[in-house]
């Protein structure tokens, strides 16, 4: 057994019964294990504990042992021809690639039809829906109300070009730097949105996504129920767009079974 398999045996001996725990409590069982130990062994521990999958971080400060499945959804074939076609000439730039499609999972009524968002910082986010468009068919620029009404909704697949909002819950799974992706003339696995965003943007779109807004609390009941959800990272991402947070009233009704801590969390948010 590994050193975090031990660890991992001796942190469920002392919280039995806890689905989640502190940082707080965290660094004091650690302390009272070793006295010297440093603030910086103390975090890389944790971070170890996440990585092999022993913790889930489901705030900044508050962790459970309730380990679900992972949400890490493939990006389609165009998702990634796209991203090929345009992620050496935008290196610099933030992306973030999801489809409607994804949404699927967690709804009773499935729709046939995609839409694949493709989220760039905004300085360049023209600059990328046209030259996208010169080689994609059905490629709009944050369109309007009547664009997804009379156009998107009727068509099997169609792009939307959009600028990102800064700090969002993205899935990088590679960072290969310029030189590499200049020399290899492919880039990796385009960056795609977390399922934390993918429930925040359902909450706060009204046009695009409202076909899955009759579904919309299935919807995050499903999502949390079958997996875990970091709820900082909700908030925080919701913070971007709406200061007001109201997300937060919503989650507290609508979300069933949250740990007692995290009601708590959102109660003093």
């Amino acid at each position: 057994m590994n050193k975090e398999g031990e660890i991992a045996i001796k942190l469920e001996e002392t919280f039995k019964g806890r689905e989640v725990v502190s940082r707080d409590e965290l660094n004091e069982y650690f302390r009272t294990k070793n006295p010297n130990i440093t603030p910086e062994a103390i975090r890389n521990r944790i971070y170890h504990l996440v990585r092999y999958g022993i913790l889930y971080a489901i705030t900044n400060n508050l962790y459970t042992f309730s380990i679900k499945q992972k949400w890490d959804p493939v990006p389609n074939n165009n998702m990634v021809s796209i991203w090929e076609y345009i992620s050496i000439e935008y290196v610099q730039s933030e992306f973030c690639f999801w489809t409607t499609k994804w949404y699927n999972e967690f709804a009773n009524l499935q729709a046939f039809n995609e839409v694949i968002v493709i989220e760039v910082d905004e300085i360049v986010s023209d600059s990328v829906y046209h030259n996208l468009s010169d080689k994609f068919d059905n490629v709009y620029y944050q369109p309007s109300e009547k664009e997804v009404d009379y156009y998107i909704s009727t068509k099997e697949l169609s792009y939307i070009v959009r600028p990102i909002i800064t700090r969002a819950p993205v899935i990088k799974k590679s960072t290969p730097s310029a030189i590499q992706r200049s020399i290899r003339h492919r880039a990796e696995s385009p960056p795609i949105s977390r399922l934390e965003k993918l429930l925040t943007d359902l909450y706060y779109d009204k046009t695009l996504l409202l076909p899955w807004k009759y579904e919309e609390v299935n919807i995050w009941q499903t999502a949390f129920k079958k997996y875990n959800i970091n709820i900082s990272s909700i908030y925080n991402y919701a913070k971007r767009r709406d200061s007001s947070v109201k997300i937060i009233d919503f989650i507290l009704k609508n979300v069933n079974n949250l740990p007692n801590d995290i009601i708590r969390y959102l109660q003093e948010r």
